[in-house]
């Protein structure tokens, strides 16, 4: 590691750490009940996302070490359920622990781009079923869509720490925030979250050669947030779930503009300046409006990974409208399963990375684009579900989005492009015989497993 980056790690440790002593202690133990099964189930899961990066090109495409920086997710999922124990739980934390996390994990993986986006999956996967882990989801995946744009504009260059860059800049902002919570009005402490975060970001684009138009996409990113904020607010009920499709495609055709500027490095950037923004807000609704936009980074990736930046599929309209169809169900279906720390949770998140990727090895690469590109909305739908919900559920609607969408990129990627159709029928005809063993145990065991703790 350079200076820069032990700078920068540094940076990111200091300001998880003063985020921890900010945090309130918690009036009530929390105990570690479930806590054992889900270490359990959160292992089986990174085997299973592990052992799916062999299939195919996985090796050539991937990487090696990809193994290792997955099971790396691991080592602060443990970390902050047992720190949650003591103290509420802090966005700033996260922040710090997922700059830390992606520093070290492009190491491991040489910062190659589509080993980011498959590092950025997993720890959306792991994160999402605790409420509690969802910020840390979040800001990986983000950052690491940031980061894998950034090396693929400059593979000799350094513009992948922008992503672990700006994840810890807005640790910064949120400590800043924290800090001032008690002492000031609400307005006042989320003005100089945003100050700090903005010049911090400059920083960070003038040092790692970012330039001036993609700080310009960043600023815009972080200012949309107050705006979708206020509008948010002033409505209820229909009106608010009306709101928040409005500005999801406002948010679409900002990112649709975005799209081509620089190779997709100004989407990425508008994408998580937006992101970085809603959690200095805590808006749960406009966390949810930047799920569709996270979808449209990953398809972004996907085309430049391709030979010659292009798709190169034929026409399959079949499979591409089920693809279309199951990437708006999906993360709505997902939406759904039960979160919490139990084995429940771990095992409905080995249930969502099964099913996506047994889906995308069948419908193959157009069905698997379609997917992609209609995971966002489905996150959407999701959130709309339960317009009346906690804050968490807006994260676990984005994470998903952005999961689906990546699962089948990286499942498209990696997958051998001739799979018998027999092979791709019994697959999925096992996962769907799984699928329903799974949502037996997770609801009707479980129900059953209540039933007789109240008895």
């Amino acid at each position: 590691m350079n200076q820069l980056e032990v700078g920068l790690a540094s940076l990111a440790g200091i300001a998880a750490l003063v985020g921890f002593l900010l945090s309130p202690k918690r009036t009530s133990p929390v105990t570690g009940k479930g806590l054992g099964a889900y270490a359990f189930v959160l292992l089986v899961v990174l085997a299973v996302a592990s052992g799916l990066t062999t299939l195919g090109k996985g090796q050539e495409v991937l990487g090696h070490p990809i193994l290792w920086a997955t099971w790396l997710v691991s080592v602060p999922v443990m970390a902050l359920l047992f720190l949650d124990r003591v103290r509420e739980p802090a966005p700033s934390v996260h922040a710090g622990v997922a700059g830390l996390v992606l520093l070290f994990g492009a190491q491991m993986i040489e910062a190659r781009p589509l080993a980011l986006v498959a590092f950025g999956a997993v720890s959306a996967l792991v994160a999402y079923g605790i409420q509690s882990l969802r910020p840390l989801g979040v800001f990986l995946l983000g950052g690491g869509l940031l980061a894998a744009i950034g090396e693929l504009r400059s593979p000799e260059g350094s513009l992948w720490l922008l992503g672990p860059a700006v994840l810890t800049c807005l640790a910064v902002s949120l400590v800043v925030r924290e800090s001032l919570a008690n002492r000031v009005a609400a307005i006042w402490s989320w003005l100089a979250a945003t100050a700090s975060l903005a010049l911090l970001a400059w920083i960070a684009f003038d040092r790692l050669g970012g330039g001036l138009v993609l700080f310009g996409v960043f600023s815009a990113g972080v200012a949309a947030t107050p705006v979708l904020t206020l509008l948010t607010r002033e409505s209820s009920g229909r009106d608010n779930a009306l709101v928040l499709l409005l500005s999801v495609a406002a948010l679409i055709g900002a990112a649709g503009w975005a799209f081509s500027l620089e190779r997709g490095f100004g989407m990425a950037a508008l994408l998580l300046g937006g992101t970085a923004s809603a959690f200095v807000v805590r808006e749960r609704l406009t966390i949810a409006a930047w799920g569709p936009v996270a979808a449209l980074v990953v398809y972004r990736i996907f085309v430049e990974t391709q030979v010659g930046g292009s798709v190169g599929v034929g026409l399959e309209a079949h499979y591409a409208s089920i693809g279309f169809l199951l990437g708006l169900l999906l993360p709505a279906l997902y939406h759904r399963l039960p979160g919490g720390l139990s084995w429940r949770s771990g095992l409905a998140s080995l249930f969502v990375l099964l099913v996506t990727a047994s889906i995308v090895l069948f419908l193959g690469q157009v069905g698997a684009v379609a997917l992609l590109l209609a995971s966002g909305v489905g996150a959407v739908l999701g959130a709309l579900a339960d317009p009346s919900g906690e804050d968490d559920s807006a994260s676990r609607a984005y994470l998903l989005g952005g999961l689906v969408g990546a699962v089948a990129m990286v499942g498209t990627a990696i997958a051998p492009a001739t799979v018998a159709r027999t092979t791709r029928i019994s697959l999925l005809v096992g996962t769907v015989l799984f699928g329903a063993i799974a949502l037996f145990v997770i609801y009707y065991k479980g129900r059953l497993i209540s039933e007789e703790t109240k008895g």
